[in-house]
């Protein structure tokens, strides 16, 4: 556990839908589409292989789980499920974490090249990005909600 990372620091109790024995999931803070989640090991590690077995099994099933959820509650078309390894990749917190986004008709002009039409053009008016994610942030009630659904799927 690293002191000086916001992900091993702690979440906002807000945006925390799970924490389990070895993942946090919690909705993103710059959600580039509602619903925009995370999928973050509680272990401090910056790598993919530093996945154990069991992480990946464990990921894979909050990720199929999650999927599941967002599509009752929120009803996304589609998903784009990735990682960014290494600042030159785009990766901002040296903590390695899942991003499961949502994906809705009309949210792009042209949704070929899947998440690239999702963060195109996101350095330009900074205004209307904080205003985009501000607006994606999910009410606190769409939280509870997904985070009781999830619990109830992974007892299951």
């Amino acid at each position: 556990m690293s002191s000086s990372c916001p992900f091993c620091e702690g979440v906002e109790k807000e945006r925390l839908i799970y924490a389990g024995d070895l993942f946090l999931v919690f909705q993103d803070y710059y959600p580039v589409n509602p619903g925009h989640i995370l999928v973050v090991p509680k272990r401090h590690i910056t790598e993919l292989s530093q996945l154990t077995t069991e992480e990946k099994l464990r990921f894979f099933e909050l990720v199929e789980k999650m999927i599941k959820i967002l599509k009752e509650v929120l009803h996304p078309e589609g998903f784009n499920i990735g990682l960014n390894i290494g600042k030159v990749a785009g990766q901002t917190i040296e903590h390695i974490h899942f991003h499961i986004i949502p994906r809705y008709k009309g949210d792009t002009p042209d949704p070929r090249g899947g998440l690239r039409k999702v963060i195109t053009g996101i350095w330009g008016d900074r205004t209307y990005w904080r205003e985009k994610w501000t607006k994606n942030r999910l009410p606190s009630e769409k939280i509870k909600l997904i985070s009781k659904m999830l619990s109830q799927e992974l007892k299951r």
